[in-house]
């Protein structure tokens, strides 16, 4: 044994001293620097300096290569790939090969991390690692099917090793869908249950696909893993899950998870993730209940925060401001949405939702052109495949398309083509469809036929399922409001359950606005020039003021009335006032109304009217009235102590809204013996409406007859005729903030005829009383505004000139009106 040891030794020696004799310097010296650098990390760092520095000097491959090694052992990537960074790929080594495609792929270069580990599996098919990191960095850069081909050679050369189901977990985590991840996931945890970074994933993945069970059981199996953060996330998430898509809630739910999130929030610090994160999906579940306060409260506290705003977020702000009635603010929301859109969209296309959108916030904000376009762009098929791909069903949203273009023609002011569409979609498309009836309804109450939209309303109600039924019972009752048939409505809305209710939210709104008391006050004022003598105030001035109380559900109301006028004469100026209290009484279809009152200058006597409306269809209305002490009396009686009593009938009929034809006659009976007869014959056609542009025209012929009374100081021809053509021109022009205007540019021409009789002692004629005939052309043009601020403000006022006959001369005047109500 003593000589074989001795001998092994002698072979050691020699085989040893063989190798060094063929070892160089640089060799050498990589070696010692190698053995160094294993003896500890603080060898390690001062042995990389040294190999550095020899490779400065030699330039040695094999230098190079421990260097290489080196650095990616103490994570130095980019120090790495900097050694040699433009040598060729075919100049490393299987070992550079190796850890230079680590490095690179460290480094965030993938594309050359891909070449590297491609070269290595090519010159080294024996070296797992070459397979595995390709298939790997495919898969970082999508190139999945080469990272699909680079694992399948692996599990083939090497076996399905734990190396190859980690890198094949890591492509499938990739392509498949959530779904799928979801059971491979739970697979990999039961036969791995201690890997927790899979649980946590597994947890994530659950939470976004609303899987609360897996999450609860997770959180039990891994109570470590899960601090309060997590189990508060947790809580957020149910909150969510229970609310999102469920378009059937009710606001008392909505409500709940509103409070939820808010006492989640009570237990956040306010820079936390979850707290934003909150307080955003609060934000949509304001947006959800139309609680415009809250949304807006929410969001403002939101941007303080300085965090980004989500764009779900974003589109509830500018839902938020559409319901307030700022459609130029919710269209710059929106379309900032719809660039961000067509910028992440290869298509360029923008998702219906949000076209929807832009379609209401455009139509509010006039921009009918634009509407239209974005309706255009809106391309839905009719039907679309359910969950399962197995089942065809309605699509939703190309019904909505359909209706948001019958309303787009009707708001432009095309009825006859929003007809046109919905008679050919029952009559060849779905006959028997009862929203295309209830929409059809709609547009028939919009141009006034009353009759005919509550026809095609009990149509479609035999179409519509039994909790579909409020939405024809809301149409009744809109269709009601407009007629004035309040106790129909009352028994309407008294039937309603709480869920019919939250149905009804719009329909609701519209019934309490109808009834709000109000303040009008009115103000005109005329300037003629040259008529009168120049001591004489020459303005003649009427004010008119109600102050009415909110209407009882059944539509009675009362209210006070002030009247004052002051009007110039060729001596003085007379001022008259007068004050009353009155009362409205709705039973549909009358109307009654009375009012009692007492003049409290010039004319002090007390006064009563009567008034009395039928409507008896949805043509044909009539009227009757009936005045003690009359507000009609001319003035100049009134001065000479002469009161008057009068009484009318008259009558209307509208074919639609574009269409009225009315006649009255009326009797005045004064005390100084006269009687004057009068009636009038008008009408009013819609000539012409697109989009913010509507014309108007009217024809109207007045006639009166007065008995001979040489005692009347007031004006009173034997009879008087006068037919007089107006237009109106109106531009609709919508701000923000609930703000409209309508300019009117207003004006009319006419011929007045007028016999005069009189005696002797105005030396006309010699007889004891002759005739003296007066005609002029009349004419009258004026510019006004009409302003609505936000549905409790409404101003009107226009500035004008005319030339009419008063007293029998012709006269040039210039006038203004003012008109203004306040709702309350």
């Amino acid at each position: 044994m003593k000589h074989s040891s001795l001998a092994l030794s002698l072979l050691t020696l020699c085989v040893s001293q063989a190798v060094s004799a063929t070892m160089t310097q640089t060799d050498i010296k990589r070696e010692e620097i190698i053995i160094f650098s294993r003896q500890g990390e603080a060898q390690l760092n001062q042995a990389i300096p040294q190999l550095q520095k020899l490779y400065q000097q030699t330039h040695d491959s094999k230098v190079r290569d421990d260097l290489i090694t080196l650095l990616v052992r103490q994570s130095r990537f980019q120090e790495a790939v900097d050694v040699c960074a433009s040598c060729a790929n075919s100049y490393f080594s299987e070992n550079e090969l190796e850890n230079l495609a680590k490095a690179y792929r460290m480094v965030k270069n993938p594309q050359k991390s891909l070449a590297l580990y491609s070269l290595l599996a090519q010159k080294q098919p024996n070296n797992p690692n070459g397979l595995l990191g390709k298939g790997l960095v495919a898969t970082e850069l999508g190139e999945y099917a080469q990272a699909k081909q680079a694992l399948n050679q692996y599990r083939t050369k090497f076996g399905a090793d734990d190396a190859f189901k980690e890198a094949n977990s890591y492509l499938l985590n990739k392509t498949e869908p959530d779904v799928a991840k979801l059971g491979r996931w739970q697979d990999e945890l039961k036969e791995n249950p201690k890997n927790t970074r899979l649980a946590l994933d597994l947890y994530r993945l659950s939470a976004k696909l609303s899987v609360r069970p897996l999450q609860d059981k997770l959180v039990a199996t891994y109570p470590e893993l899960f601090s309060e953060k997590d189990k508060r996330w947790l809580a957020h998430d149910e909150i969510i899950t229970s609310i999102r898509g469920n378009t059937s809630l009710k606001n008392a739910e909505l409500e709940q998870a509103y409070q939820q999130l808010s006492d989640l929030m009570a237990q956040t610090d306010s820079q936390n993730p979850l707290y934003i994160q909150a307080l955003s999906d609060r934000i949509a579940v304001a947006n959800r209940l139309n609680d415009n306060k809250k949304v807006m409260a929410d969001y403002r506290h939101l941007t303080e925060l300085n965090q980004p705003i989500p764009a779900y977020v974003q589109e509830a702000y500018g839902d938020t401001l559409l319901r307030q009635g700022s459609p130029h603010q919710a269209l710059a929301v929106y379309q900032e949405m719809e660039a961000e859109a067509r910028k992440a969209s290869p298509t360029k296309e923008v998702r219906s939702a949000l076209l929807f959108k832009l379609v209401a916030a455009s139509s509010d904000a006039g921009l009918f052109k634009q509407a239209q376009h974005y309706q255009d762009q809106i391309k839905e098929p009719p039907q679309i495949w359910d969950f399962t791909k197995t089942t065809r069903l309605a699509n939703p949203n190309y019904d909505r398309s359909f209706y948001n273009q019958v309303n787009l023609h009707n708001w432009r002011g095309n009825k006859t083509q929003a007809f046109s569409l919905l008679e050919n979609r029952l009559t060849n498309i779905t006959p028997g469809e009862p929203w295309a009836m209830l929409a059809y309804s709609e547009l028939e109450a919009s141009r006034h036929r009353y009759d005919d939209a509550i026809d095609m309303a009990e149509k479609a109600k035999f179409y519509l399922k039994e909790e579909e039924q409020i939405f024809y019972r809301n149409q009744l009752g809109s269709i009601a409001l407009a007629q004035g048939n309040y106790a129909y409505v009352k028994k309407l809305v008294n039937s309603y359950s709480e869920k019919d209710k939250e149905d009804s939210a719009s329909f609701l709104k519209q019934y309490q606005e109808a009834r709000r008391g109000r303040f009008t006050a009115s103000l005109g004022l005329s300037h003629p020039k040259d008529v009168l003598p120049a001591k004489t105030a020459s303005n003649e001035l009427t004010q008119e003021y109600y102050l009415s109380s909110p209407m009882t559900e059944d539509g009675h109301y009362v209210y006070a009335h002030q009247f004052e006028a002051r009007v110039p004469t060729d001596s003085e100026t007379l001022r008259l006032q007068r004050f009353g209290l009155g009362a409205h009484a709705n039973f549909y279809p009358f109307n009654l109304g009375m009012e009692l009152g007492s003049g409290t200058r010039l004319n002090k006597k007390s006064y009563a009217s009567f008034n009395i409306d039928y409507l008896l269809n949805q043509h044909w209305q009539f009227s009757a009235a009936a005045n003690i002490n009359s507000q009609s009396t001319p003035i100049k009686a009134i001065r000479q102590g002469v009161y008057a009593n009068d009484y009318g009938f008259s009558t209307a009929y509208t074919f639609s809204n574009r269409f009225q034809v009315g006649a009255g006659v009326s009797q005045m009976k004064l005390d100084d013996g006269n009687t004057r007869k009068m009636a009038n014959v008008w009408l009013n056609v819609e000539t012409y409406k697109h989009d913010r542009w509507t014309l108007n025209n009217g024809v109207r012929y007045d006639f009166q007859r007065n008995q001979f009374t040489p005692s009347a100081y007031y004006y009173n021809p034997a009879k008087t005729q006068s037919l007089e053509f107006s237009s109106d021109l109106s531009y609709y022009q919508p701000f923000d903030y609930g703000v409209t205007l309508t300019h009117h540019l207003r004006g009319n021409v006419g011929r007045s005829k007028q016999l005069e009789q009189t005696n002797v002692m105005n030396n006309w004629c010699s007889q004891n009383w002759c005739e003296r005939k007066n005609s002029a052309t009349t004419w009258a043009v004026s510019y006004g505004h009409d302003w609505k601020l936000n549905k409790k403000i409404s101003l009107s006022y226009e500035i004008g000139r005319k030339k009419n006959m008063y007293d029998g001369v012709s006269e040039m005047n210039n006038y203004g009106n003012v008109n203004l109500s306040v709702y309350f």
